[in-house]
């Protein structure tokens, strides 16, 4: 196991922002996992992150397997607008109020405990119980969500510099981010 899986999360993050990205069509388009446990729009491809340090799987217990993607929303100079989303499988079930305080407790380190949450709600995605976050880190403004399916955690992390991103492709990312199981 790992060391400090909030410095490694905070890695990823990172690596969001300065990973260099091949810049794909504008046009969005539909992706799921190999499992087809969640889908999303995106205006880019996503790539997989093969670093289980990298991802945010470190913050659970029981996790069994996962997929985790990242997307550079910004062009090939706009390195520093970007998502992280997937699914956890984990082999033991977790209740909503464990649920709430794994997630409720690391928000606070990831991207660097120096940020403004403005925004910590439950939320019901697919039926499944989730929180919501937004946060803003010296003009870095952030949103993320989670969401407890059980033997499944799902989550979705954006974070964009200085507004590049329009609040239209944000909502779109967001609205279209479903558990399908």
């Amino acid at each position: 196991m790992i060391s400090n899986p909030v410095a490694n999360l905070s890695l990823l993050c990172c690596l969001l922002f300065f990973d260099p990205f091949t810049a794909f069509s504008q046009s969005w388009q539909k992706f799921s996992p190999p499992d087809k446990s969640l889908v999303i729009e995106l205006p880019t491809r996503p790539n997989l992150v093969t670093n289980k340090d990298d991802s945010p799987d470190v913050l659970f217990k029981n996790v069994r397997s996962a997929y985790s993607y990242s997307a550079n929303l910004g062009s090939a100079s706009q390195a520093d607008v970007g998502i992280v989303f997937g699914v956890l499988h984990l082999s033991k079930a977790i209740g909503d109020r464990g649920f709430d305080k794994t997630v409720n407790s690391n928000m606070l380190f990831i991207g660097g405990d120096d940020k403004d949450l403005s925004k910590q709600s439950d939320v019901s995605i697919g039926g499944f119980h989730g929180r919501e976050f937004v946060y803003d880190k010296a003009g870095i403004e952030g949103r993320a969500i989670w969401v407890n399916g059980r033997t499944r955690v799902y989550f979705l992390i954006f974070q964009d510099s200085n507004d590049k991103t329009s609040p239209e492709t944000v909502s779109r990312i967001f609205n279209t981010f479903r558990p399908l199981r």
